[in-house]
């Protein structure tokens, strides 16, 4: 009986799911060095505030900044870049379609592309 590691996307069969598994690999850590830190964080900043410290100031009349909302959207955003663009260049790295690979490499290539999606028993 096969475990869930060794099947679907965690054990390809071609290279490109195993492109693809690479791509799933990267884009996860480097979303984990986000994810994790904003969670430590959030914990502290709930630890510090929490209605016992007596160390803490109370601002009520500070509600907004400029300068905090630029962070605060601008990380984000450039996170959606960093990976929208690993993504883009590594699949794209996948299929040297310049024109200055061999023909026959370049059949053999998309055929293996196009053999997911080949019926049982249909012939290209």
């Amino acid at each position: 009986m096969q475990t869930l590691w060794q099947s679907g996307v965690a054990h390809p069969q071609d290279p490109v799911g195993a492109a693809e598994r690479l791509i799933l690999l990267n884009v996860t850590a480097i979303m984990l060095t986000i994810v994790v830190p904003v969670i430590v964080l959030t914990l502290g900043i709930a630890w510090w505030f929490r209605a016992g410290n007596s160390r803490v100031g109370y601002l009520p009349v500070w509600e907004y900044s400029g300068p905090v909302e630029l962070v605060v959207w601008s990380i984000p955003a450039l996170v959606v870049m960093f990976l929208g663009g690993i993504a883009w260049v590594s699949a794209h790295v996948r299929l040297p379609l310049d024109g200055g690979g061999d023909a026959r490499h370049l059949r053999a290539l998309l055929h293996g592309l196009a053999a997911p999606f080949l019926h049982h028993g249909q012939r290209r």
